[in-house]
């Protein structure tokens, strides 16, 4: 981690000053827990959204698999469970 200074309006201070009494935690937490979510929470968004664009359908086209319905009710019914958990 490394200190950066910021300069805030006294009214940003006071707002997070009362903040940070009643959450228990500091300043730097405030402003860290800020800038993740204004910031870093969209840019991992983005990234899991893009990676969701790029495998959905990723099977739609194979032809070897069979009727994948059929299947999952196959593995849905049964006393699979009871095998995992007794």
């Amino acid at each position: 981690m490394r200190r950066t200074q910021v300069y805030l309006k006294e009214s940003e201070r006071r707002i997070l000053h009362l903040i940070s009494q009643e959450e228990n935690v500091s300043f730097s937490e405030l402003i860290r827990r800020a800038i993740e979510k204004a910031y870093l929470g969209r840019a991992g968004d983005r990234n899991l959204e893009k990676a969701v664009d790029s495998i959905s359908g990723i099977w739609a086209k194979r032809d070897n698999i069979g009727q994948t319905d059929s299947y999952v009710r196959s593995i849905r019914r049964g006393k699979r469970l009871t095998r995992f958990y007794g």
